[in-house]
């Protein structure tokens, strides 16, 4: 019954690691292979947005 509460818990340990690691390394990956031109978005938003109107009050807070 011992042996039986080991392989649980290894087992169980095992899954949980795997998921949390396999998390980090395909955020890595992702970031390595996707990320290069991550400021294009933005500069095509600041080229749409670039004639509109400031609104939501002044910059004077208090």
């Amino acid at each position: 019954m011992f042996g039986y509460f080991i392989d649980f818990s290894l087992t169980f340990s095992f899954i949980i690691l795997t998921t949390a690691f396999l998390g980090v390394i395909l955020n890595f990956f992702g970031k390595l292979l996707f990320g290069k031109n991550k400021h294009e978005y933005l500069k095509q938003m600041e080229a749409i947005q670039a004639g509109w109107k400031q609104v939501g009050g002044n910059s004077n807070h208090r």
